[in-house]
């Protein structure tokens, strides 16, 4: 039988980026600028 008193499963875990989040001063993938960014746009027709 496999001991599973120190087992993640089930346990809360403390995560490190909450408080930045929560309090609005995390950095978002959408909130990157980078030199010589482009930009990419798909834009559809109507279904007919």
């Amino acid at each position: 039988m496999t001991d599973i008193s120190n087992s993640p499963i089930g346990q809360s875990l403390k995560r490190r980026e909450d408080q930045r989040f929560l309090t609005g001063a995390g950095q978002y993938t959408d909130d990157v600028t980078l030199p010589g960014q482009t930009y990419g746009v798909f834009l559809r027709s109507p279904a007919c």
